[in-house]
Order: structure tokens, then sequence, then C-alpha cells
């Protein structure tokens, strides 16, 4: 959404239908962009919640699973309270945060509160770990995170984008049991995410391709994690299933009916 508009749904769903197809992907969780205009504050934050939740009932069977956007800035209140109206007006399935554009840590005590709310309302974090975009983004920090909010469960965004995070993540991993890992972004190269599916459980790794909106068409043309997964054999049938699409329907539950 930008400049208070909207996109051309059926423009827009036709471009990533074409991306999906290519991929081989059935279904998808749709996102709130990171990027957008919050001239207004809370109030376009709101508005970019509702065309989320507009996007995911004009294409159900495709985009299943919405995720909404809580921005730190506006304060504990009134993240909570948009929280709520998420879950109980838009019926979305969880936030996303991306700290390199919020401009602000993402282990504060804002984010504490949110985390643990969410907690409470059994919906996940969905928290972006590119390497080295900020200092406001560690793997470290993450870790400070989950230890505070033990019954929440964060999915980490692209935690594999780099080889030298490697170690800090699985630490991360290792102290912390509520965080899953998703695919993104994934470094090509050493077979990560097989690695910490060997390590910690194929249950903890969600694959997620990043097939963000791009006027040129899709960001990359392979997805490592995907060929990884799909080819290896070091991982079982039922392994790969998990990553695939189980850990994701445990949790999503509504994806059961696109089994």
């Amino acid at each position: 959404m930008r400049n208070g508009r909207g996109p051309d749904l059926e423009v827009d769903f036709t471009y990533r239908m074409g991306v999906q197809e290519t991929f081989g992907v059935r279904a998808a969780a749709i996102m709130g962009a990171s990027i957008y205009d919050r001239a207004n504050g809370q109030a376009d934050t709101q508005r970019m919640n509702d065309m989320v939740a507009v996007y995911r009932d004009a294409y159900p069977d495709r985009y299943p699973v919405a995720i909404g956007l809580v921005e730190p800035d506006h304060g504990v209140d009134a993240g909570i309270a948009e929280i709520h109206r998420l879950r109980d007006e838009l019926h979305l399935d969880g936030v996303v945060w991306h700290h390199y554009f919020h401009g602000t840590p993402l282990d504060e005590p804002r984010m504490v509160a949110f985390v643990q709310e969410l907690g409470r309302l059994k919906m996940p974090a969905y928290i972006h770990l590119i390497a080295h975009m900020t200092s406001l983004v560690t793997a470290a920090r993450l870790e400070s995170l989950a230890l505070k909010c033990p019954d929440s469960t964060i999915v980490a965004l692209a935690p594999f984008s780099h080889l030298t995070q490697m170690p800090e993540v699985r630490r991360l991993g290792e102290a912390c049991p509520n965080v899953l890992f998703d695919t993104s972004l994934v470094w090509p190269i050493n077979h990560w995410t097989i690695q910490f599916a060997q390590w910690f459980g194929s249950e903890r790794i969600i694959f997620g391709s990043d097939l963000i909106y791009h006027p040129e068409g899709p960001p990359y043309y392979v997805l490592p994690a995907l060929t990884d997964i799909l080819q290896t054999t070091r991982l079982s049938d039922a392994d790969k299933q998990n990553v695939l699409w189980n850990n994701a329907e445990r949790l999503f539950p509504a994806l059961a009916s696109l089994s």
C-alpha cells in the first residue's frame, strides 16, 4: 500500500500466482509490507492490516494465512490493542516485525510485551533475522527476547542468511526451544537447512521462500533450501513433510483443509 492506496488485487494476485506456480508453492502466508507510508501513525498501520485481511478474504485457497503488523513506536497500549484487533476483528493469524525498518532493537521492552501477549493468545510472532542488516537485529537479541517469552512461539525469518551468523543462530536454537527457523534466504553452501533439522529436529524448521513482490519478477530463480530439502537423502520423507507443510499446519490449523 502506497500513498494511502491499495494495489489492484487482481493484477497483484496474477503476478503472485505466476511466481508460486514457477516454484510449485501450493499455498502461502500473506504478510503486511515492511515499507509503507506511516505519516498518520497507527491509522496507516491499521490500513495495512486491513489490506492484508482483504487479500486473504479475496483468495483464501491460495493465501489461507494472513500476518499483520504492529509498530513498536506506537507504544505498548496501541500495539496490544492492535494485536487484539488483528485476532478478533480481522481474524489474522500472527504478527511480523522487521526491525531494520522499525529502527528499534528487537529485544526492547515493548517487544517483550507484544510477544508475551501473542503467547497468551496462541498467535506466533514472526521476526526477521537477516544477517548484518543492523545491530538492532541479531541472534543474541532474539535469544534474549525468546527467553523472556518462553510460552510464545517465535519464527525467525531468514536466520540462515549468512555463514558468519550460523554459530550464534545455533546457540539460539539450543537455548530457545520456542524458536522455529524459516528457510528464507538460506546461505547456499553446506546445506544449513538440513544441518539444523538434524541438530534440532525437523519440527523446528519451517519452509519460507521470501518470494516478495517485485515488478521485474521473482527476486531469484532458484530456491536453495527447497532444492536441498527435496533432493537430500539425509532427511526422511516424514522430515521433509514436516518442513514443507506439517510445521506450518501445526502453527495454523486452518491449513489442514488444504492438505
